[in-house]
């Protein structure tokens, strides 16, 4: 397995989601853990870190591939055509095993993969999807792994 840099998260359990969306939040959706963010908000992990590298200057959205939606925040959704060219062309070009955010500031891009402690792994076509990446002159720096899990 590869050896991948791995940041690690503590968040406090949310109760409540507080999500508006202009569509129906659905089963899959609900039954996703949440955590609080750092304004207090329930949201799903990768908002919550989306919200951490945003206030350390990134923009970046959460890629949830499962709906096929670019969520930009809590509320937002990101049009495919609004993202930078060199992010369409990495999405455009590349669909099985995405990283769930894509995080940028100026030309630094970042990918990072959402991980429940010791309940999820990274499966084989992420590898597949980074190795993809890795060809096209990304560093292997660029990639996270971000481990979270609930404050005790």
């Amino acid at each position: 397995m590869e050896d991948f840099r791995k940041e690690k998260y503590l968040f406090e359990k949310g109760k409540k989601l507080s999500i508006r969306t202009p569509f129906k939040i659905g089963k899959t959706y609900l039954t996703k853990p949440v955590v609080l963010d750092s304004e207090k908000n329930g949201v799903w992990a990768e908002l919550a870190l989306l919200l951490i590298y945003k206030k350390e200057g990134y923009n970046g959205i959460w890629l949830d591939t499962f709906h096929k939606r670019f969520w930009s925040s809590r509320e937002k959704l990101k049009e495919f055509d609004s993202l930078p060219q060199k992010i369409r062309n990495i999405l455009g070009s590349k669909r099985g095993g995405r990283w769930d955010l894509i995080v940028w500031k100026g030309d630094k891009i970042k990918f990072i993969e959402s991980k429940h402690l010791l309940k999820d792994k990274i499966r084989t076509n992420q590898i597949k999807f980074m190795n993809s990446l890795l060809k096209m002159g990304f560093d292997k720096e660029d990639f996270i792994v971000a481990e979270w899990d609930y404050k005790k």
